[in-house]
């Protein structure tokens, strides 16, 4: 099972919009991302991001730009300092490949998490940053790969 981790794109400071919706850099880092996964023949079977703005247009320029990507579901649980363990329950047990949309420091602690029977700690997720993640047989994760827009 693949699993890739993803962070939003750049947003709007919030002195312009509360709601920090992307930023035009941030549209572009998104389907830069997506680009760059279909480019690498990463194919997801769900999208997951929070009920976030920036996080649901990050979600959906990706899917726009990622061959054969399904809608994204916005997913209770993603938010930026929501408890990772339901989520790293969830994917444990997940046969099909899906993509996760979220904010910093929901991100990085999943990766870390994900990782730390190994020792290891997570690459830095500047905006848009986005890690694949391979589950092996025996349950464990091991970083695949690192991807900036």
């Amino acid at each position: 099972m693949r699993l890739v981790i993803v962070r939003h794109g750049e947003a709007v400071h919030p002195a312009v919009d509360a709601q920090r919706p992307l930023s035009e850099r941030g549209l572009t880092q998104a389907a830069a991302i997506g680009q760059q996964l279909g480019a690498l023949g990463v194919q997801v079977a769900e999208i997951w991001h929070s009920s976030k703005e920036r996080a649901r247009q990050t979600a959906a320029g990706i899917a726009a730009t990622l061959p054969g990507a399904p809608p994204p579901q916005e997913r209770e649980g993603l938010r930026p300092n929501d408890p990772i363990q339901p989520v790293a329950d969830t994917v444990a047990t997940h046969d099909a490949d899906i993509m996760v949309v979220s904010h910093l420091p929901f991100v990085q602690d999943l990766v870390d998490y994900l990782l730390s029977p190994h020792g290891k700690r997570s690459p830095p997720f500047p905006e848009c940053g986005t890690v694949i993640m391979m589950r092996d047989g025996e349950g464990g994760w091991t970083l695949e790969q690192h991807l900036l827009p």
